[in-house]
């Protein structure tokens, strides 16, 4: 198809009194590129496509530089889809709720017939077919109904994607035929209006006596059936001519020698002015391959005409589901609408029944001899696990297979509960910290809230992985649970449909441990992965990791170091210095918030100090050994081995028997 463009600046039309964006398609389901410019830079992070059957989204709507949104679609059916339009989702700055902006849409295309008889001559009473040209039949509405109020009747078949015209005349001498055609979607005149009335073709015709009468039969057509010997019963305009108790060849041809179609048994004469027959038919017949001729001893008597068609049979059937290709496969799931296609013989006279399937709809644009297309909606409570297909009652013996719908659903329906918290998985956005010891865990699963009356997902199968580490990273312990099987509960409208192996609601993961969650060190992790089983989904799924540590808020330990040039202040004497000291302090650490494993600048604590300890000259007058409260500030820095802290504090010499305080650096070494 050519590239064309169109816009609402320049093609707009009024149909229907509403302004509509017209655009001319050549394809069925042709495949466009739509860009969308706001008229607000602030509407551009408020805007997004709402979707709909009509068309399928191949390129999901794109922000370009914040001056258009562009995004690809797939238009479906555009031939037979009414009030097309785009819906656009606007949000309100100040809320979350949403406006819509719909832009109408109308498909326009253009479409030519024409008319080029070989015969312009025809005979009263009787019905002739010709064949019209046309370059897009898919736009020609035919409604294959007769016309009632023209000089020449007139109405439009199909078969075998070829359009066909029936004339038939009840007056005779020179006629004008006047054809009108309609079409399906509206093309633009040489004015700029719409319309969807082809030029009337006008053609004159010569309507002559029948040079042999028309009998009319009272059925349209005939099931030409070999396993039926009786032949059918029928009525056929009586006449003098025939005799009751006589078999009447049916020829293709009025000449002697004719390929023999039926026999005509004439049983009696009926008041209604008809005769009742028997008509046994052998071979097969179309109205449009021309008359039929009733003989007796090879002199044409009278001619008929009437459709001798095979059985009605289905040689294949394909599906369609939205938003996929037609398949073979003849699965259907409860609840959805699907579209079936058949493909056979005479199937516009059979009629097809789907146990169990009451809303059914018939395409009948898409049917025909060859071509049936049905769009079926499953029921949700649907009980058998077949749809058997059958036709006048009788099976077919084909029959659509019902299967459960096997699709990941979010993780809406997972929690993970431990003391201290219960979270569902679907929503933990961060690690979960809990300042309490892990005494269980387990993982949970709400069944009703898998399926609803609205949409069905079935069975979800998982694997989970439970990972220990212990403060450091290093692992302690990993646990697998796999071909976890949750089934829907009894909210489902399957429920009783769902069987096998389903697995238990509850998940306590201390009972598969041997390193179980209370035993793990503060700063410890506990890793849960939980993934959909993709063996099952065909690649595809859902997976949430959540994190779970047990924090403190401090720690209390025991510290050996080594402080030197404390500035010592005492009641006795002020401003001393001291070489370096020895302090044994039981001190507590402090973690920061929201931080994983990472302490505070600073430490509390109450000890030991010995001044001036490593100074072992005998006059040294600052080495002593007292009781202090110290405080001290760190770098934060992990990857220094070697540090040096300030000390600040106060405490009491035990040899000079005095208060004092005291501030200074010291050294600290990490191994």
């Amino acid at each position: 198809m050519d590239t064309m463009m169109f816009n609402t600046r320049d093609n707009l039309t009024v149909y229907n009194g509403e302004n509509h964006l017209y655009f001319h398609f050549n394809e069925e389901n042709p495949v466009c590129e739509v860009r969308v410019y706001p008229y607000r830079n602030d509407l551009f992070s408020r805007l997004r496509l709402v979707k709909s059957n009509d068309y399928t989204v191949l390129d999901s709507m794109v922000n370009i530089n914040d001056e258009y949104f562009r995004f690809k679609i797939r238009f479906r059916n555009l031939y037979n889809t009414d009030f097309l339009n785009f819906t656009f989702a606007v949000s309100n700055s100040d809320s979350s709720e949403f406006s819509m902006e719909v832009i109408p849409l109308l498909p326009v295309t253009t479409t030519t017939v024409e008319f080029i008889p070989l015969n312009n001559e025809l005979f009263i009473g009787e019905e002739k077919v010709f064949p019209l040209i046309t370059d897009n039949i898919r736009n020609v509405w035919i409604d294959n109904i007769w016309t009632t109020d023209k000089l020449i009747d007139y109405r439009l078949t199909e078969e075998g994607g070829k359009m066909y015209l029936h004339l038939i005349s009840r007056n005779y001498g020179f006629q004008m035929l006047e054809l009108q055609i309609k079409t399906k979607r509206p093309f633009l005149t040489e004015f700029g209006t719409l319309s969807y009335d082809l030029p009337v073709i006008r053609e004159e015709f010569m309507v002559r006596r029948s040079r042999l009468r028309f009998l009319n039969i009272d059925r349209e057509y005939i099931i030409h059936d070999p396993q039926n010997l009786s032949g059918y019963e029928i009525q056929i305009q009586s006449n003098p001519s025939f005799n009751p108790g006589r078999t009447y060849r049916i020829e293709n041809q009025e000449e002697p020698g004719g390929a023999l179609i039926a026999e005509l048994f004439v049983k009696s004469h009926i008041d209604n002015g008809r005769m009742l027959c028997i008509l046994r038919p052998y071979s097969l017949h179309r109205i449009n391959q021309g008359y039929l001729y009733i003989k007796e001893n090879d002199q044409s008597l009278f001619i008929t005409n009437l459709d001798i068609i095979p059985k009605p049979q289905i040689k294949n059937i394909q599906l369609l589901r939205e938003g996929e290709d037609w398949t073979t496969n003849l699965s259907v799931h409860p609840g959805e609408t699907v579209e079936l296609r058949m493909e056979g013989e005479s199937l516009q006279k059979a009629s097809f029944e789907f146990e169990g399937v009451t809303n059914i709809t018939l395409d009948t644009l898409i049917h025909n001899e060859f071509l049936a297309t049905y769009v079926l909606n499953i029921p949700i409570d649907i009980y058998s696990r077949t749809i058997p297909i059958y036709n006048h009652g009788e099976k077919t013996g084909f029959e659509l297979k019902v299967q459960e719908y096997q699709r990941p659903r979010e993780f809406d329906y997972i929690t993970i509960e431990g003391n201290g918290f219960k979270r569902q998985v679907n929503t933990i956005g961060n690690t979960i910290l809990t300042p309490q010891v892990v005494q269980y865990l387990t993982v949970k699963f709400d069944n009703n809230k898998i399926d609803s009356e609205g949409e069905l997902y079935g069975q979800q199968h998982l694997n989970i992985t439970v990972t220990l580490r212990g403060r450091n990273n290093e692992l302690l312990e990993i646990k697998e649970f796999e071909d976890i099987v949750v089934c829907p509960g009894p909210f489902s409208p399957r429920d009783g449909f769902y069987r096998g192996n389903c697995s238990s609601n509850v998940i306590n993961v201390n009972n598969y441990l041997n390193k179980k969650t209370y035993d793990i060190e503060s700063w410890s992790k506990i890793t849960v992965e939980i993934t959909n089983d993709k063996n099952i989904y065909g690649g595809v799924g859902f997976k949430e990791t959540v994190e779970i540590i047990y924090e403190k808020y401090w720690r209390f330990d025991i510290e050996v170091s080594f402080p030197a040039g404390l500035v010592t202040y005492g009641s006795e004497s002020a401003g001393n210095l001291t070489g370096i000291s020895m302090a044994m302090i039981a001190q507590f650490s402090f973690y920061q918030k929201n931080r994983i494993n990472r302490l505070q600048p600073f430490k509390v604590g109450a000890g030991f100090l010995a001044l001036d300890a490593f100074n072992f000259s005998d006059n040294d007058d600052n080495r002593d050994l007292a009781i202090v409260i110290l405080g001290s500030l760190y770098p934060t820095r992990k990857d220094k081995k070697l540090t040096f802290p300030l000390y600040f504090g106060g405490g009491y010499k035990l040899n000079a028997e005095e208060f004092f305080f005291l501030i200074g650096p010291g050294i600290r070494i990490s191994l």
